[in-house]
């Protein structure tokens, strides 16, 4: 039940964490999946690298999704 404007939002918040993956992380492989639950959608990237902080993610992709109302987990 995402409007055009939050799955936009939704897709930048991928874009940018996919990003940071690609230029920190110097990971081998990256899993992005996606399921349906009861009324949310999980996302979760998976991915081989060096890892990050805890609660260390990007200032955009954590302003995008507390604006749709979502939660960025490690």
């Amino acid at each position: 039940g995402l409007g055009d404007r939050q799955m936009q939002q939704l897709q930048y918040v991928l874009f940018e964490l996919i990003a940071n993956v690609l230029q920190h992380a110097d990971a081998r492989h990256l899993t992005v999946t996606a399921a349906v639950a009861d009324d949310r959608i999980e996302i979760a990237i998976v991915d081989d690298g060096r890892g990050m902080p805890e609660n260390a993610w990007p200032r955009a992709a954590s302003a995008r999704a507390a604006g749709l109302g979502a939660e960025l987990r490690s």
